[in-house]
Formats: C-alpha cells, sequence, structure tokens
C-alpha cells in the first residue's frame, strides 16, 4: 500500500503535458482548472500525512503493547491446571505483566517531552481510573494492582525524567535490585514492601521492568547480543537448582527478570523487522486503544459465557467437548474477538457523545471535576452496595472507567498527547 501511494505520487508529480496546470487552460474552463488543481493539493497533503503517521508508529511497540494484551486476556480466562500443556499455557499467559511494565517504561522518552501542566492532567485522570479499578476488584482504593502500579510508576518516572540523567538513575536502581535480590534473603523485597502498601505488583521489585524499558528505549543499541545474554543467564542461574533462582513470578526473582526482559526485548526487535507482522491492521488496533481495551478485556469473559450458554442451549453444542487442549487456546481466542467487537462498539457510540457540543464546552475544559464526580459517585455507590445488586455495581464502575479512558483519549487527541504509553492516535 505504500509503495503504491508513492509511485501514485512521484506519476502525479510527473503528469503529461497536456494534465500540467499551465497547459490545462487551453482544453478547460478556470473551474475545471481550479478543481483538478484543488484534487492534486488535498491528494499531496493527504499522502505526505499518511507518511508521516505511518513513519511515526513504533511497530516494535505495536507488537509488544498487542501481544500484552493478549496474553492478559489467556491469563485473565479461568484455566484448570490439570495438564502440562495447560500449566505451560497459563505459566506464558502470566508474563503479561512483565511485558505491560517494560513497554510501558519504553514510552517515558515521549511522555517527558510533555509540558508539567500535560502529564499532571494524564496523571490524574489515569488516577481516578485506576482508584475505579482498585474499588472494583478489591474494595480498597490503594492497592498495588496493574493500574494503581501503573499510575504510580508514571508518577515516579516522571520525576525521574525531571533529571539530569534519567537514564543513569534507572541503570543505578537496576543494579541496586539486582544486588539486592543477591544478597537478602528470598523474596525479601517484596514481602518488605507489602507490608507497605497491598497488592500483587509491589512497587518494588516490580518497577524494574519499567526501569529496564526506559533504558533500553533510550539506548542506541538495540542488538540481539544483550537479550541472547539475558535468556542465557536467566537458564544458568535456573540450572543452578538454587531456590532462590528459581523462575518465579510471586515473589519476583532475578532469574524471571532476566528471562522476560530478554524475550520481550527480542519481541520488539522482530516487530521492528518483521513489518507484516507488526503493521496488521487487529495489532494496531488493539495498540491505539490499548488503556480501552485493558479495561473491557474483563467483561469478556461475561459475554463469552453468555455466548457459550446460549449456544449450549440453542444448538446443542458446548466448547468443552472439544479436547481440553485445544479449547483452552481456542476459548480465550474468541474473547479476544469479542474484546475487538466491543472497542468498535464503545468507539461507535461514543462518535454520538463527541458530536454534541456538551463535551467541548462542559467537559473538556473540566477534565479534573468530571473526574472526581464520578469517583465520588462510584464511591457513594460502593457504600451503599449492600443495597444494589453486585452485577449493576460494576456495571456502574466500568462504566465509569469506560468513559474516562474514552474521555483521556479526547484529552490527549485535543493536546497532541498521542506519544505515551496508551496511544491512540
Amino acid at each position: 500500500m505504500k509503495a503504491a501511494g508513492r509511485r501514485i505520487y512521484l506519476v502525479l508529480g510527473k503528469a503529461p503535458y497536456f494534465l500540467r496546470a499551465k497547459n490545462i487552460r487551453k482544453y478547460q474552463p478556470p473551474i475545471v482548472l481550479d478543481r483538478i488543481n484543488t484534487f492534486f493539493a488535498e491528494y499531496q497533503s493527504k499522502y505526505i500525512l499518511m507518511q508521516h503517521k505511518a513513519d511515526f508508529r513504533d511497530h516494535g511497540l505495536d507488537l509488544l503493547r498487542f501481544t500484552a494484551l493478549t496474553l492478559m486476556v489467556f491469563a485473565h480466562y479461568p484455566l484448570a491446571s490439570d495438564t502440562a500443556f495447560i500449566s505451560q499455557v497459563k505459566f506464558i499467559a502470566d508474563s503479561a505483566p512483565a511485558l505491560f511494565y517494560f513497554a510501558f517504561g519504553m514510552t517515558f522518552k515521549h511522555f517527558a517531552r510533555k509540558s508539567k501542566i500535560v502529564q499532571t492532567r494524564i496523571l490524574f485522570v489515569f488516577l481516578v481510573i485506576a482508584l475505579l479499578h482498585n474499588l472494583t476488584f478489591t474494595g480498597h482504593f490503594v492497592h498495588y494492582e496493574f493500574f494503581f502500579f501503573l499510575w504510580f510508576s508514571q508518577l515516579v518516572m516522571m520525576l525521574v525524567s525531571s533529571t539530569k540523567k534519567p537514564v543513569l538513575v534507572c541503570q543505578g536502581f537496576i543494579m541496586i535490585i539486582i544486588v539486592l535480590w543477591l544478597i537478602l534473603p528470598d523474596g525479601f523485597t517484596s514481602n518488605t514492601f507489602k507490608v507497605i502498601a497491598r497488592g500483587n505488583f509491589p512497587f518494588l521489585p516490580w518497577l524494574i521492568f519499567v526501569c529496564a524499558g526506559y533504558v533500553f528505549n533510550n539506548s542506541n543499541s538495540k542488538s540481539w547480543s544483550l537479550p541472547f545474554v539475558l535468556i542465557l543467564a536467566a537458564i544458568i542461574l535456573f540450572r543452578t537448582d538454587v531456590p532462590h533462582f528459581s523462575i518465579r513470578k510471586y515473589p519476583l526473582s532475578i532469574s524471571y527478570f532476566f528471562l522476560f526482559c530478554g524475550i520481550t526485548m527480542t519481541l520488539y526487535r522482530v516487530g521492528t523487522m518483521a513489518t507484516v507482522l507488526s503493521q496488521n491492521r487487529m495489532v494496531v488496533y488493539i495498540s491505539k486503544n490499548l488503556l480501552l481495551a485493558t479495561i473491557l478485556h474483563y467483561l469478556t469473559f461475561t459475554v463469552y459465557n453468555v455466548i457459550r450458554h446460549s449456544a449450549r442451549s440453542l444448538l446443542r453444542f458446548d466448547l468443552a467437548s472439544i479436547h481440553k487442549n485445544v479449547a483452552i487456546l481456542l476459548a480465550p481466542t474468541l474473547c479476544l474477538i469479542i474484546l475487538i467487537v466491543l472497542i468498535a462498539a464503545v468507539r461507535y457510540f461514543w462518535r454520538f457523545f463527541d458530536t454534541t457540543p456538551v463535551l467541548d464546552k462542559w467537559i473538556l475544559p473540566h477534565t479534573g471535576k468530571m473526574s472526581v464526580a464520578i469517583m465520588a459517585v462510584c464511591t457513594l455507590l460502593t457504600g451503599i452496595s449492600a443495597k444494589l445488586p453486585d452485577a449493576l455495581l460494576k456495571l456502574c464502575l466500568f462504566l465509569g472507567m469506560i468513559f474516562l479512558a474514552m474521555l483521556l483519549r479526547k484529552v490527549r487527541s485535543a493536546q497532541k498527547m498521542d506519544l505515551d504509553f496508551f496511544m491512540t492516535a
């Protein structure tokens, strides 16, 4: 497509004699001449804009984000670990946070270029989304789950990026965590931080993935040697049969960090080289709508179960009747397809709201107040949750998160803030 557009542009640039502007006057009236000139000017400007956007996208990062979200769908689908194959699938799917956090760190180079006002605005709206997420799944505001960890990492990295040598600071942090892993008792760092704040992703040591992504994106060399060395180091440490060096997610081990840092770097390199894969429309679509997709992926399992029960009652067919190793791959894949449909549906209905003057005149200028109002309403609903059905309460919380995600997308579009992790350009 890119090559075809370039050929058309060259042909139009070298038009035959009778199509050139100075010679059209001999054959056409002035109104036709104006229309032809307008068409050529519009086509040229649109082609240059499309070419700029295509060159602007980091296709390796697109593939990373798509892979991370796909693994998250597989990880959150209820799997019964009763076979070796299912256990292996679950181990791979559980690596989704490592890929997410590494890719998240890669975007701070662009995030740091924004003004402090814009950064603060993003942080505030994202904080409300993270609090609603905690409220939905844990019932507590401060809980280091997925979104809250991302928000806190973004806050810390914003402070780090304001220093004179942020890359050196991140490199020093990585070395300190590795030394602590080697000299302290197994799981000491994670367990110590869990005393301060609860959650599956304690800020220390999980921040090491974010720092590694930041350092990797700011390094000039993105060769194959570094990921190969990291994967090899993880295998060597694992083969020592020392429990301290086992490849373990909870609590996070040094071998797990080395292994999935190496795999993530390799996947990024594959995405930058295999553009046929990374420029796939579904990959780019998920990457552009990553925040919305991350919120909606929780709802895909409910929709999938409704479809499954309907098919079982109407068609006398149940997916569970298929071989379990096949079903365990097919069911999350169907959930991923449902997720894409849900994203398209939300964006379709958002267009009707987007065209109204209420959004531009009343909501966008008061994004912070709107976020606080949504947070207050959701907190009130949680306080009277005993009088509300659980499904209705969670639906309200999800609607609040979806609205804020689309509002943040609108804010980024208005502020030209399409360079960060949840890229929506």
